[in-house]
């Protein structure tokens, strides 16, 4: 969630990705600072969690042994477990 949630604050420019602050120039002088978004952590956990048990469902519709039925169990918790953490 920490990390998720980071935003940079700039006082004069707006970045596309503002939640990875390693992105853009930083300025020498310190006018931006990291923030942080708890609504924006929120959402990106969300998002993240919802394509991990994608990925479960489509590992189930493959058929393609115990192997991978095993893998999608576990994807399966880890999304779950993304979700209920939150």
């Amino acid at each position: 969630m920490k990390y998720l949630g980071r935003i940079r604050v700039q006082r004069n420019r707006k970045s596309i990705l503002s939640f990875v602050p390693a992105v853009g120039k930083s300025n020498a002088f310190g006018s931006d600072d990291i923030g942080h978004s708890e609504s924006q952590a929120r959402f990106l956990l969300l998002a993240l969690a919802s394509i991990i048990h994608a990925m479960y469902f489509i590992m189930m519709a493959s058929k393609s042994g115990f192997p991978v039925m095993f893998l999608a169990y576990i994807l399966s918790a880890f999304s779950r477990a993304l979700l209920t953490g939150m």
